[in-house]
């Protein structure tokens, strides 16, 4: 049974909006994600009821799982507990302190009368005879709210000025310009480009940071690039192991030849999370072809009528489409006339096809696919009305840069590209090759990088991360991997991601043999508890998951951090993987 709450209506109107059940886990205890669910409103005290329920991987109905929860409540329907799990009010939260399985079963629900451990999707699973250690739980920093629940910075005058209301007109309207505006993600199948009207906020002195943080990295990242396809410096002083770039599937041979340009990631879409202790830092620096911009110009446009109510003032985003224009123009060979620059990317099968065509409009560039070009000697041509014209620039957003296959042999973009780049009669932005700098594993090096090239120490970290293929970091791995994010070293998008704290004991298994026949493929990195942020979730303000991906332009002379980004959210409470591709949606993200 469920030991009674006192109905004191403020402490249930927290408990309503955020209330926690932790639960033990066998490996490491306490382990905390979200779930819905079904709570007893007479054992509670509290207004229960029916809300999607929700558990995570391992949650499967059985002794010893190693499932963990958060419950939140809402009026109307009742459930009822098994098993004699015992949940004690502490410091606002829902503890448990008698650990059981916990059975909580869907109102009308056929398989709310089975026995302990039935009711799939609707099980609180808390494992059999393990002690709770609230200290090792995966605790969560709040964006807008300070420990003692004050809301932080401008977030006090947003919350002030703006109510739920109007966070919610607002997202019926942001709704209708975005679909009217045709911003989707997709080609030839779309999903709409979601968008939570509850902005993030950043003051400008975090932002002076971000901006000299990303900007000291991506001048150590280009360094790096431009090594390891010239001298290979870095490579000869031992910093980073040789072995890696042999290993690397974005290292692109036909860039190291005599006569190429070097190698440039002239746009960056680094991924930053903020862990517990409030500190940002790099999940991934996203170095091939980065997308969002535009996405993020079609957020901030939704948003207009929000940012006149609330009063406060964000630095805008156009600046970023300038730089980028100011870019791809400076890159083109030196003599010429206005440069010719050609978006480049894979047609209908793109999947930022929006981001391309919007960028294209605003730039003035023309789109084409490889089919669209052909080679006449050392000249790159596209079609123009009834005949022909010199491609100065490539802005490269195909989703695969090779230009050479595995077997050697140069792939479509190869023939395409290789003798103009040797020829210096075109330049491509970001630089073929460009994706070595992405690879998970050199990821692991940046800090070294940065002391490296620049005899600086890192203003930003990466989260701390190994290369399996190293010397006794598989075997330090082992038996943490329940702690541990498993990467392979060359997907994107959060493919083959498993997280362990939210991992089933099969998955981990799977997983741990997988590492032991080919370290080589795989990274680790330290579990970042993704900070929270408020999102509008059926007409309430939840928190939920999020990262921050800013807009990194540079050149040789200059690094531009576009002031602003995306923020993107998981829409289940819970869920750490906020891509796009995953379900996640977006926030405009306001520098003050």
């Amino acid at each position: 049974m469920l030991e009674p709450v006192e109905r004191d209506q403020p402490a249930v109107d927290r408990l309503v909006n955020r209330l926690t059940v932790e639960a033990a886990d066998k490996r490491d205890a306490a382990t905390v994600m979200e779930v819905r669910g079904i709570v007893n409103a007479a054992e509670t005290g509290l207004p229960g009821g029916l809300i999607e329920a929700h558990h995570g991987p391992g949650g499967g109905a059985r002794g010893g799982s190693t499932g963990y929860e958060y419950v939140r409540f809402s009026g109307g329907a009742t459930g009822k507990t098994s098993c004699g799990a015992k949940m004690v009010r502490h410091e606002g939260v829902l503890r448990v302190e008698k650990p059981r399985i916990a059975f909580v079963p869907w109102d009308n629900d056929p398989r709310g009368s089975s026995a302990c451990g039935a009711g799939i999707g609707a099980t609180l699973l808390i494992p059999m005879d393990a002690a709770p250690n609230p200290s090792s739980r995966l605790d969560s920093l709040d964006e807008s709210r300070n420990p003692d629940g004050t809301p932080r910075g401008a977030y006090a005058e947003l919350f002030e000025t703006v109510d739920i209301d109007t966070f919610a007109i607002a997202r019926e309207q942001i709704e209708r310009e975005l679909a009217q505006a045709g911003v989707v993600f997709g080609g030839a199948e779309t999903t709409p480009f979601d968008v939570d009207p509850v902005p993030r906020l950043v003051e400008s002195e975090e932002w002076a940071w971000i901006e000299r943080g990303l900007g000291q990295r991506i001048r150590a990242l280009n360094a790096f690039l431009a090594d390891v396809y010239g001298g290979g410096r870095i490579l000869a002083a031992g910093v980073v192991p040789r072995e890696l770039l042999d290993t690397a599937d974005w290292y692109e041979p036909a860039m190291s030849e005599p006569g190429m340009p070097a190698v440039r990631a002239h746009v960056a879409g680094p991924d930053l999370v903020r862990g517990a202790d409030g500190e940002l830092r790099v999940l991934e620096d996203n170095l091939r072809a980065p997308s969002g911009l535009a996405y993020a110009l079609a957020a901030r446009r939704a948003m207009a009528p929000l940012i006149s109510a609330s009063g406060l003032e964000p630095r805008p985003l156009d600046g970023g489409v300038t730089a980028l224009g100011e870019m791809l123009r400076a890159a083109a060979p030196a003599g010429g006339p206005e440069p010719n620059v050609v978006a480049l990317n894979d047609g209908q099968d793109s999947s930022a096809l929006y981001e391309h065509r919007e960028l294209a409009r605003l730039l003035g560039l023309r789109m084409a696919t490889a089919a669209d070009l052909r080679r006449r000697g050392d000249t790159l041509l596209v079609g123009e009305g009834e005949g022909e014209r010199a491609v100065d620039v490539i802005y490269r957003r195909v989703d695969d840069e090779r230009l050479t296959a595995a077997d050697g042999t140069a792939t479509t973009l190869g023939e395409l590209l290789i003798e103009p780049l040797r020829a210096g009669t075109i330049a491509c932005v970001n630089s073929p090759g460009s994706g070595v700098a992405d690879d998970k594993a050199v990821h692991t090096y940046v800090e070294r990088m940065i002391d490296f090239y620049l005899g600086e120490p890192a203003l930003m970290h990466s989260v701390p991360g190994r290369y399996l293929g190293e010397p006794g970091e598989l075997e330090r791995a082992l038996p943490r991997l329940g702690e541990l994010v498993i990467k392979p070293r060359s997907q994107f998008g959060g493919k083959g991601v498993v997280i362990g704290a939210l991992a089933s004991d099969r998955d981990l298994s799977e997983a741990a043999e997988l590492l032991q026949r080919d370290p080589d493929r795989f990274v680790v990195q330290e579990t970042v508890a993704l900070s929270l942020h408020p999102t509008l979730i059926d007409g309430s303000l939840d928190g939920r998951h999020v990262d921050l991906r800013p807009f990194v332009i540079s050149n040789e002379e200059s690094v531009k951090v576009v002031p602003g980004g995306l923020s993107r959210f998981a829409r289940e409470a819970g869920v750490m993987v906020v891509n796009s591709g995953r379900g996640g949606g977006a926030k405009d993200t306001w520098v003050l």
